[in-house]
């Protein structure tokens, strides 16, 4: 699945576009490492892969 995340951290605000991830958990995972810092608040958006029923 694709996500957007915007991320703020102690060193600022960071802005994530179409990254790809298994789940939430990978992204947060993935992020955390790129940024090598302590994550205060993160907002995520699934942009790809959303699972639509239309019942």
């Amino acid at each position: 699945m694709t996500y957007d995340a915007i991320v703020i951290t102690n060193k600022g605000k960071h802005t994530y576009q179409n990254i790809e991830a298994k789940n939430e958990q990978h992204l947060t995972d993935m992020i955390h490492k790129d940024l090598k810092t302590e994550i205060v608040e993160i907002e995520i958006k699934k942009t790809f892969g959303e699972e639509f029923n239309y019942e």
